[in-house]
């Protein structure tokens, strides 16, 4: 998620040349890494431009996973002891990687560590989105989309720009609501769109009458058919959005003994009432670190993707449900646009 640093601008950003989209302020010049990077080799990279995260890019440059000095230095606390001191060796005696548990480290593959799938937002997406996306994920960064490739990154640092070279609209003191909000109200206030001082508008005469043609419905016709677009395409987004959000609270979440004790009470009683199976837990495939792959075409180890809550539910049904005879599986219950919507982990009892 990070970037080579933009050259200063000290365009003023009023007028009809503020920006409004990601594609306005994105960085475009996007420092990546491909698959079958080492460590090391991206540990050098971070250091050389002085980021903190990269993606990791397919050929295509569609984005595969991201990769941060937190994912180098690793999750478990036996590899966050042993990051450490391979990182600081690392970056002061590169010579040192050559030895033991360094070397070990520094050449694991950037696929090992990277974390997926990656929050990513449309070249296309208002500023407001973008906010909200960087505060609701508390991220600092997003990669930028068009068919389908990275095509730069934005940050809160380039939203911060924006609001820096606006006009000053109201006190700062009066804006509330965190960062999200307090770019919503400034991006989204519509005073640049009014005309200039002493500027007067041309009408045509009140007693004119109307002309009346063809292409004018045509236009009306374009009109509609563009607004209803537009609304189809706001309303995937606020959906992608929420699914984001989602993942974001089931991954903070836990599986706790009276949640656990509930879910199985309803089994019980769907077993009551004849059934062979139950819904213990529906959740985005983006919970997933393949965003549900595997899932979707029955590969084993599906178990070993599941993050956050899912995960946890996986490992009390092996402890404890498991050796009873129960099973678990897992499907993917719809299909958005074609790819894994929400999965499902269902307690199976039935033959």
């Amino acid at each position: 998620m990070s970037q080579a640093t933009p050259a200063a601008d000290t365009t003023p950003l009023i007028g009809p040349t503020l920006p409004r989209c990601a594609a306005d302020i994105m960085t475009r010049e996007v420092i990546h890494v491909a698959p079958g990077t080492t460590v090391g080799a991206v540990a050098r990279l971070l250091v050389a431009h002085r980021i903190s995260a990269v993606p990791v890019l397919d050929a295509a440059g569609a984005p595969l996973g991201m990769v941060s000095e937190g994912d180098l230095l690793g999750r478990a606390a036996d590899d966050r002891l042993a990051g450490h001191e391979w990182w600081l060796a690392l970056l002061t005696e590169p010579g040192a990687a050559a030895t033991s548990v360094l070397a070990t480290a520094a050449a694991r593959k950037v696929e090992d560590v990277m974390h997926a799938p990656v929050l990513t937002v449309a070249a296309d997406a208002p500023l407001t989105e973008v906010a909200e996306m960087l505060r609701a994920h508390a991220i600092k960064r997003l990669p930028v989309m068009q068919d389908g490739r990275v095509v730069g990154i934005v940050s809160r640092a380039d939203l911060m720009r924006v609001v820096a070279g606006m006009p000053l609209l109201a006190p700062a003191p009066a804006r509330t609501g965190g960062f999200a909000q307090f770019v919503m109200g400034l991006v989204g206030d519509p005073a640049h769109l009014m005309p200039a001082p002493g500027a007067t508008p041309t009408l045509p005469p009140t007693d004119a009458p109307a002309p009346v043609a063809a292409t004018n419905f045509r236009g009306l016709v374009d009109a509609f058919q563009h607004g209803r677009a537009d609304a189809a395409e706001h309303a995937r987004r606020a959906v992608e959005l929420d699914r984001q959000r989602q993942v974001t609270t089931l991954l903070r979440a836990h599986l706790d003994a009276e949640l656990w004790q509930a879910l199985l009470d309803h089994a019980r009683t769907a077993a009551e009432h004849g059934a062979k199976e139950f819904l213990l837990l529906r959740f985005p495939s983006g919970l997933c670190n393949d965003g549900g792959r595997k899932i979707g075409v029955a590969e084993a180890g599906w178990e070993m993707t599941l993050r956050g809550e899912a995960a946890e539910l996986y490992d009390r049904w092996e402890r404890t449900l498991k050796p009873g005879g129960f099973g678990l599986e897992a499907r993917i219950l719809d299909y958005p646009g074609g790819k894994p919507g929400d999965v499902g982990l269902v307690l199976v009892w039935g033959d």
